[in-house]
C-alpha cells in the first residue's frame, strides 16, 4: 500500500480515489449476509473477495499506532462496519500519514513612531480659542444664579477636556438650584453634589501642518498690547514636527478677555491648562497654558 484510510465505505471513494482508479485488483473481505452484492460500491469488476481474519488472529496483522487516539478509531471501525480491510494489488508497502497542522503566523504591527505619537497627543488637546469663549460664557451666565450662589473659579479638567466652575452655594434652596440648571439653552450643566459648573467637551483639531515662525511674534506683540504677560517659549520637537508651549497670565475683565481671544484663534493653538479666579466681570487673575504646534520649514 502507499497509504491507509481507516473510516466508513462511503469515505474511502474520496480519500483513495486515486490509488482505487490505478489498482489492477481491489481485496475485499466477504461481509457475512452480503454475497450477493458487491462489498464495496465502486469499481465491482475489479473486486476480489478474500477470507475474512477472524478477530483472534487480528494480533499479527496489527500495525504500529501513530497515536492511542487513531488506534482506537481504528478497532471501532473494523467492529461497526465488519469491513476487515481494502488491500490495493500491485502496490507494496504501508505508509501512514500524520495529520498535518497548518499554523497560522500573527500579523506584525510595527509600533508607532515618536513623530506620529507626538501629533496624536496635540490633537488630543483642547483649542484655546474656544476654551477662552466657553468661559467668557459661563462667568456671566453664573451671574444668574440663584441668591447665594457665587461663582468663585474655572478650571480646565484636562482629562474629560471640560471647564469646571467651583460654586458656593450659600444660603440658596435646592429646588431654586434644580429650577435654575433645568431651563434649556444653558452654557454649563449643573452637578448638585459636587457643587460644580461643568462645559461641554471643547473643541479638538487635526494636526496643522503650517509654518509659525512669523506667526508667533505678531501674536505675542499683540497679547502685549493688552496686558498679557507672555513667558519664553519651552521648545519641543521630533523630527520636523515642532510644539512651543508659553504661559499667559493677565488680569483684567470679561470684555477684556473677549477682544484679545481672536488673537488665539487658530486651529494650531491648543490649551494644556486654564485657571481663572472671577468675580462678575472681573478677572483677578488668569492663567493659560498653550502650545502653538507646527512644523520647522528649515529642516
Amino acid at each position: 500500500m502507499v497509504r491507509e484510510h481507516m473510516g466508513s465505505v462511503a469515505s474511502l471513494g474520496s480519500a483513495l480515489a486515486y490509488e482505487l482508479h490505478h489498482a489492477p485488483h481491489l481485496l475485499v473481505a466477504s461481509v457475512e449476509g452480503g454475497e450477493s452484492e458487491s462489498a464495496l460500491p465502486f469499481f465491482p469488476d475489479k473486486q476480489v473477495k478474500v477470507v475474512g481474519i477472524e478477530p483472534d488472529a487480528w494480533q499479527a496483522f496489527t500495525l504500529t499506532p501513530v497515536a492511542s487516539t487513531a488506534l482506537n478509531k481504528r478497532t471501532k471501525a473494523l467492529i461497526g462496519l465488519g469491513l476487515i480491510g481494502c488491500a490495493l494489488a500491485g502496490i507494496g508497502g504501508v505508509v501512514s500519514t500524520p495529520s498535518t497542522s497548518v499554523v497560522t503566523p500573527a500579523p506584525v504591527t510595527s509600533a508607532p513612531s515618536e513623530e506620529s505619537m507626538f501629533m496624536t497627543t496635540l490633537m488630543s488637546r483642547p483649542l484655546a480659542y474656544p476654551l477662552i469663549m466657553n468661559a467668557i460664557a459661563m462667568a456671566i451666565e453664573a451671574q444668574t444664579l440663584p441668591h447665594g450662589m457665587v461663582l468663585s473659579t474655572l478650571t480646565l479638567d484636562s482629562d474629560t477636556h471640560q471647564l469646571v466652575g467651583t460654586v458656593a452655594k450659600g444660603d440658596s434652596r435646592r429646588k431654586s438650584r434644580r429650577d435654575w440648571a433645568s431651563k434649556a439653552g444653558r452654557q454649563s450643566q449643573w452637578v448638585e453634589e459636587a457643587a460644580q459648573l461643568r462645559s461641554k467637551a471643547l473643541a479638538t483639531a487635526p494636526w496643522q501642518d503650517v509654518d509659525v515662525v512669523e506667526f508667533l511674534p505678531a501674536a505675542i506683540d499683540a497679547l502685549e498690547q493688552f496686558g498679557v504677560t507672555v513667558s519664553p517659549p519651552v521648545t519641543t520637537q521630533h523630527g520636523r514636527l515642532l510644539a512651543q508651549q508659553y504661559t499667559l497670565s493677565m488680569t483684567g475683565t470679561l470684555g477684556e478677555l473677549a477682544l484679545l481671544a481672536p488673537i488665539l484663534n487658530a486651529s494650531f493653538i491648543t490649551a494644556t491648562a486654564f485657571n481663572m479666579t472671577v468675580a462678575g466681570d472681573v478677572i483677578s487673575q488668569l492663567t493659560l497654558n498653550i502650545t502653538v504646534q507646527g512644523v520647522n520649514h528649515d529642516r
